[in-house]
């Protein structure tokens, strides 16, 4: 009976281990597309609004949740503490839950945002055609991710169990 018990905690964690992974893949891929909507949402008002960057930022902080909200929220912060945009912007950028690539690009683009609007305009664009790309290279691995991760993490408790039983 108590090898019987410990063979379900067994199969229990690697199924709750599994879904924490998928969970944070499918975060990922959510962060990619609200970032990407944001930065869009950005160019607009620079190019149609002519809105100045802190009024900008405030309202993406406002309109956005989760990861990306954070991000803005952030850069809002510490833009009214008197600090920089640039180094605000690459620190909140640090600290989104992305890929190396992705997070650089996006730090980077914290230094095209205080020019005009025409190279913080191209400075988006650039970032979002890398985080586009990212986003596709995500979803196409998607299926087979999960297939892996499904397969990894039950053989693994399996042999757990046949060598506990």
């Amino acid at each position: 009976m108590l090898k019987l018990l410990g063979s379900l905690c067994i199969l229990a964690a690697g199924g709750m281990a599994w879904m924490d992974r998928r969970r944070t893949f499918r975060q990922t891929l959510e962060t990619l597309t609200e970032l990407l909507a944001a930065l869009e949402e950005m160019e607009g008002a620079i190019r149609l609004e002519r809105l100045p960057m802190p009024r900008l930022l405030s309202r993406a902080a406002l309109h956005r949740d989760g990861p990306v909200g954070m991000f803005f929220q952030t850069v809002v912060q510490t833009l009214r503490r008197g600090e920089d945009l640039a180094p605000a912007w690459r620190q909140a950028a640090g600290e989104l839950s992305l890929s190396e690539r992705d997070r650089s690009a996006l730090a980077e683009l914290g230094e095209k945002l205080t020019g005009d609007e025409t190279r913080a305009c191209q400075g988006i664009q650039l970032v979002s055609r890398t985080l586009t790309a990212s986003l596709e290279n995500l979803r196409k691995q998607q299926p087979e991710r999960e297939k892996r991760g499904a397969a990894l993490w039950f053989s693994g408790a399996a042999l757990l169990i046949i060598l506990l039983i």
